[in-house]
């Protein structure tokens, strides 16, 4: 053998070492990747599971069952919005792929529905927030968030245009009225 091709073989198998070294490193990430992904998936199954439970609409599967069982466009579009909100703003564009429908298709047949898209982003907003500001669990900053309002202000506001109360005292009214009803049963 020559000393280039020697050279070569020399490099060659100094290039399959170090793609071998590296090699554990990609498998150690893909594995963290895997890990998150479970512990993320379970979150989202207890989320699930928490809108299940809470009254109001029903869950949000079964929302996307009643979609996909030749429900009218309206519920699907109102399914649609609901995923969206999760994501943040739930644009039209968005919404549209969801439905398979550009975002022109999905404005006139809500129109053929007697609605709009804005009408059916501020229902499907109004209906999430009033079951979570009751339900008490989480922080109004989280509920917010969780109905897509870039800020608590913004959240605030529409809030108290819809029931003419901030979410805080929405709140402490809705617990007030629980402990009413609690005090009541406890008494002969």
């Amino acid at each position: 053998m020559n000393t280039l091709q020697s050279h070569s073989t020399t490099r060659s198998r100094r290039s399959n070492e170090r793609a071998h070294r590296s090699r554990p490193r990609v498998v150690r990430d893909i594995e963290r990747a895997e890990e998150e992904i479970e512990r993320l998936t379970r979150r989202l199954a207890e989320c699930e599971s928490t809108l299940a439970q809470a009254p109001g609409e029903g869950s949000l599967r079964t929302d996307r069952d009643d979609a996909t069982n030749g429900s009218s466009f309206l519920e699907r579009a109102r399914v649609a919005v609901a995923s969206a909100l999760a994501d943040g703003r739930p644009t039209i564009r968005a919404v549209g792929r969801a439905l398979h429908a550009s975002p022109r298709t999905v404005q006139r047949r809500l129109g053929q529905q007697g609605t709009t898209y804005v009408k059916v982003v501020e229902s499907v907003r109004r209906a999430r927030v009033e079951r979570l500001v009751t339900d008490g669990r989480l922080s109004i900053t989280e509920i917010a968030f969780l109905a897509g309002f870039a800020d608590v202000s913004g959240f605030r506001r529409a809030y108290k245009r819809w029931t003419g109360l901030a979410p805080a005292g929405a709140r402490a009214r809705e617990n007030m009225t629980a402990n009413r009803s609690k005090n009541a049963k406890e008494q002969p």
